[in-house]
Formats: structure tokens, sequence, C-alpha cells
């Protein structure tokens, strides 16, 4: 049997600022692109290229230094002389790291990199609409607890039969109420406990004493 899910808060602003937030970002990460062509490692893949969000370089790095030493294996090269090659690399990758981390210390920190995906084809990272639909999900609250839905009825009900109450008194009266009118039918007893009844007298002399003077 499916459980019920009760809507009881969309924040729907909070999402699209969120989503506003993610895409005003974007043009800031995409110079991330053109950095990474300067390591001629071919086009920058959508794994690589969010790792760079996540790990500022580092995995674009290592795949960096990676070739250098295949490169060198490749034509016999020893050991030793592959560690010199790699290490001749070091100021390199050093600037390399550093203006990967200028261009993503620019994102604000709670902007996760989980929000963002990443098109080779052009080049540039993006909220993908899937994206967008769990953001906005995430901005919702929901209640699956019968019991709990219950209770959220019953205030619900509450709230509008206190509207209700309040637009009676002002069609009655012609101006707004500006107290507490579940005062009139909630007080305490001689025990100090709330009680809900109404009280003929006092509601009368209430009514009374705000009738409109003819």
């Amino acid at each position: 049997m499916k459980t019920e899910k009760k809507l009881i808060a969309n924040d729907a602003i909070g999402a699209e600022r969120l989503i506003k937030q993610l895409e005003l970002i974007i043009p800031t990460l995409n110079e991330i692109s053109p950095l990474y062509q300067d390591l001629d490692l071919g086009e920058l893949d959508e794994k690589t290229a969010l790792s760079m969000i996540t790990d500022r370089g580092a995995t674009a790095s290592e795949q960096f230094l990676s070739v250098i030493a295949s490169n060198c294996l490749a034509i016999g090269a020893n050991k030793h002389f592959v560690s010199q090659q790699v290490a001749l690399q070091a100021d390199f990758v050093a600037e390399f790291k550093a203006k990967i981390n200028e261009v993503v210390s620019k994102k604000p920190i709670e902007l996760s990199a989980s929000y963002f995906s990443y098109s080779p084809a052009d080049r540039s990272y993006f909220v993908s609409e899937q994206t967008k639909i769990e953001i906005a999900e995430n901005f919702k609250t929901y209640l699956s607890d019968p019991k709990q839905i219950e209770m959220f009825k019953a205030f619900e009900n509450f709230k509008n039969a206190l509207l209700d109450l309040k637009k009676s008194f002002k069609d009655f009266a012609g101006y707004d109420y500006q107290g507490d009118l579940t005062e009139l039918i909630q007080t305490k007893n001689y025990k100090n406990e709330f009680v809900t009844e109404l009280d003929p007298k006092n509601l009368i002399y209430f009514i009374r004493e705000r009738a409109p003077k003819n």
C-alpha cells in the first residue's frame, strides 16, 4: 500500500535563489577548461571536470604526471630518469593547481560541487534539469506519518476556523480585532488547567461592547 505524503511547506523562492546562485557562478567555473588545456591531455571530460571543483586540480595533475611517466617508460627510460622528468614538472603542476584553486575559491562554499554537471561538447559547466528538480524537492517539507498528518490537518482546520472568526468579527464590528480571540474560549480553571468552553456571559459582554454604534 502506498504511503500518503502530505506537502506542508514549499520554499519555492529559496529553491529559485539557490539555482540562480549556481547559474551565476558557472561563467567563473568555465575558466577551468582553458586552464586544463595547458596540460595537453586532450578534451576535459565530465568526471575530471567535476573533480576539479572538489580536489582543485589534484586529479588532473596526477593524470598529467602519469602521462609524463608513461611516455618516458614507453621509450625505455629507467625509473631514475622517469623520476627526474616527473620532478621537473613540479613548478608547472604547482602553478596549475594554484590557478585552479583561485577559480574554485570564488565559488561560495555552500554551493556543493554535486549541483554541477559538465558538457565536454560545450566546454561548459551547467545545472541539469534533473538537479533543478531535486533542488526544488529539497526545499519542500513533507509529512508521511499518518498520525502526524492528522495532527497537522487539525492545526490547519483550527487556523481556518480562526480566520473565519476574525472575518466574522470584522464584518460585525467594522475593523480588525487586534487581540487574541482564542482567549474568549480558552481559560484556566481553579487547578490552573486550560479549559476550552464558551462563557456566554463574557461573550455577550464582549459582543455588546464592540457592537457598531448607530
